[in-house]
């Protein structure tokens, strides 16, 4: 029984982790510009929020994290934070906020 539940939960969590994947759309984020940049560091926020990511999906979050905080912000992790907050208290559940 407990051997079933352990399967289960892997099948669950595959699932998941490919269901994440399919969920964003990847462009380089070296080259993306800041306003789509916001995008989809918040769609990876709403998205790392709810499921597992996948380790490709956990990658391009991380790439686009790092990006807008070089580009969007000037390196100020402090204005991001501030931006973060705001964005997501204006978004909510939004997933086309962006701004």
């Amino acid at each position: 029984m407990a051997n079933l539940k352990l399967k289960t939960s892997a099948v669950l969590l595959v699932m998941a982790a490919f269901s994440a994947h399919a969920q964003m759309e990847r462009s380089e984020p070296k080259v993306m510009p800041v306003e789509e940049l916001k995008a989809d560091y918040l769609k990876c926020d709403r998205l790392s929020s709810s499921t597992l990511l996948d380790f490709e999906t956990a990658a391009y979050c991380s790439t686009v994290n790092e990006t807008l905080l070089a580009r969007g912000f000037d390196g100020n992790f402090n204005e991001m934070l501030k931006w973060w907050r705001s964005a997501r208290s204006e978004c909510g559940d939004d997933p086309e906020c962006a701004k």
